[in-house]
């Protein structure tokens, strides 16, 4: 029962000691007055890329050229791109020919049709971003900075399901950002990065991590961080930079989603994420293990209070302070369930890969 102690208290400890950190540290600023293009991979979002594209249209800082990239499309999305071609001319479309499948080749592919030759922004097509976007996160990038990403979470958050996945989502999204802060950067998400150009037609034509077939923007981290160093990348903090993505439609879509994430994690080399992985894995078996143990009287009330109370408190002060510090609302019943449900899910994950041996993602 001591290791499950130790456990919660080693992760609890480390949660506490990032949340000091984090709220001690201040944000770098870089001039942001470069030219930069936006490159969006689609396909099938005939829902949603009007609303990302509007979002775009909006920034502070315009860019130069808004590429919108169709990966094989065959809903309306390419017909709608082509309404704001016709209203904007930073706006244009590219198709995705034959020889290029999947998000990697799709912006790989775009980059040929971008007019900046330096920096590049991308999103994913169902998300939005705020008016500074664009500003903020090229204020981060800089020769020795290669690549910066930012938070992403779930905008529309009503209902139960919703309040999970937003919760789910932001713990993960928190507990990579509090990483980072101590200069281990152990995750980035495409839907809200920048990088250079040439850096990323690097990673393209070495084919680093290509067998997976998803997870490419944690290997153009990893890409990055062996050939440049690991403090090449960066998490921004700022509240600005946050870009929201819509949440899945159904529980099934839910688990599917995480299990393509599993998956792609086989082929992380980042050591320090295989640490808050497995750490965050004992102290989610450790809190179950401790409730069924006082149920049985095989533990003592106040080790047992002190342990899951400790585990309580530093979660939320994490979810709470990342809230605080994106200008988020507080959604404290998702925040307050995750704790009892987080391991029941992880376990859901695994069993839909037992039962699932073919995972479709947007039809193919």
């Amino acid at each position: 029962m001591s290791v499950f102690v130790i456990a919660i208290g080693l992760y609890s400890t480390l949660l506490l000691i990032i949340v000091l950190i984090t709220v001690l540290r201040k944000e770098e600023k870089h001039d942001a007055n470069q030219p930069y293009s936006v490159i969006i991979a689609a396909r099938n979002e005939e829902q949603n890329i009007a609303g990302c594209l509007n979002s775009i249209l909006l920034q502070s800082l315009p860019p130069e050229s808004i590429v919108v990239v169709s990966d094989h499309s065959t809903d309306s999305t390419e017909k709608q791109v082509m309404e704001f071609v016709d209203k904007y001319p930073a706006v244009r479309l590219v198709l995705c020919d034959d020889n290029h499948t999947g998000k990697r080749a799709a912006i790989a592919f775009a980059l040929r049709f971008m007019r900046t030759t330096l920096v590049v922004l991308t999103t994913d097509a169902d998300c939005v971003v705020g008016k500074d976007w664009a500003k903020e996160m090229l204020e981060s990038i800089t020769p020795e900075m290669r690549l910066c990403t930012g938070p992403v979470v779930i905008g529309e958050a009503k209902g139960l399901l919703s309040q999970l996945q937003y919760s789910e989502l932001f713990f993960l999204v928190a507990g990579g950002a509090a990483i980072s802060v101590i200069g281990k950067t152990i995750q980035v998400s495409g839907a809200n990065m920048s990088f250079y150009r040439n850096d990323y037609l690097a990673f393209f034509e070495s084919g680093y991590g290509e067998h997976f077939g998803s997870g490419d923007d944690v290997f153009f981290m990893q890409f990055l961080q062996k050939k440049y160093g690991r403090r090449s990348v960066r998490f921004c903090n700022k509240p600005n930079v946050l870009v929201e993505t819509r949440p899945e439609p159904d529980t099934n879509s839910w688990l599917k989603q995480r299990l393509r994430w599993v998956l792609k994690a086989r082929g992380y080399r980042n050591r320090y994420s295989f640490i808050y992985g497995t750490l965050l894995l004992l102290a989610n078996v450790s809190f179950w293990t401790i409730v069924v143990a006082y149920f049985f009287n095989t533990v003592n009330v106040l080790i047992a209070i002190a342990t899951l109370g400790s585990k309580f408190l530093s979660e939320i002060m994490l979810l709470v302070l990342f809230s605080v510090k994106w200008k988020q609302k507080v959604r404290w019943l998702g925040i307050l369930l995750l704790p009892c449900f987080y391991l029941f899910f992880v376990v859901g994950v695994a069993l839909y890969r037992i039962f699932h041996h073919n995972i479709l993602w947007k039809s193919r």
